[in-house]
């Protein structure tokens, strides 16, 4: 074969031109093209990357947020049951305080009226007490007591001295003798000796029992049955 250096040089030529015109006109375009779509493969791959970052930290901030609404919730539910607790302690202590005041006030009203029922029972014991020793003074020698207590105030009024007899009595003022029946003659006449020269008003009052009770302007001895019977139910009631 016998190759002719022109014609070698023209296909040489030619190839060249058409290598050129390929590289220009399809290689070129070809590539752009490849190396577009690589660059919008590229970008949709990245922007899938980020979108699937952002579910995922979406997904961890669902996972937070309902973390967080648990524990939340959790929370809740043990402040309730506190506030629930502290509730019913409070109700039972209420309840507690309410019936031991009830206890207590039912206590006191018990002892109360227990207190009240003795006072009354004794009230009654030494009014009856004192009943009977008024009627058993009544009928036991009454006459025979007014002399003893007439001798007592006698003898009193002999060793005060008159100074104070004065003082005690009065002086030019009327001096009250309260007697429980009437007196022997002696005996008044007895009981005057020692009295100061003032007017004598003599006065019967049963109720005395027996005895003798002197009264002046500043002062009263009271020599009587009754004086130590009320003396007696003062006592009891104390």
């Amino acid at each position: 074969m016998h190759l002719d250096p022109t014609t070698l040089a023209l296909q040489l030529v030619n190839f060249l031109v058409l290598v050129l015109l390929l590289r220009r006109f399809l290689f070129r375009p070809v590539l752009a093209a490849i190396d577009r779509r690589e660059a919008a493969q590229t970008t949709r791959q990245r922007d899938a990357e980020g979108m699937l970052a952002e579910a995922q930290s979406a997904r961890d901030a669902i996972a937070a947020d309902r973390a967080a609404l648990a524990a939340d919730a959790a929370a809740l539910r043990a402040q309730a049951r506190d506030l629930a607790e502290a509730e019913r302690r409070r109700i039972l202590d209420a309840a507690r305080q309410s019936a031991d005041g009830l206890r207590q006030a039912a206590t006191d009203r018990i002892n109360a009226e227990r207190r009240q029922a003795e006072a009354e029972l004794a009230e009654q014991a030494g009014t009856l007490a004192l009943t009977m020793a008024r009627r058993l003074l009544v009928d036991t020698w009454p006459d025979r007591a007014d002399a003893v207590f007439a001798a007592a105030l006698i003898s009193e009024l002999t060793d005060m001295e008159p100074a104070q007899k004065a003082t005690l009595l009065g002086t030019n003022e009327r001096i009250t003798v309260t007697i429980a029946r009437p007196w022997p003659e002696q005996r008044r006449l007895a009981l005057q000796s020692v009295l100061p020269s003032d007017p004598v008003e003599w006065v019967v009052d049963p109720d005395l029992i027996a005895g003798v009770e002197l009264s002046g302007r500043h002062h009263l001895i009271d020599l009587s049955w009754r004086a130590a019977l009320t003396s007696a139910q003062e006592g009891l009631r104390e």
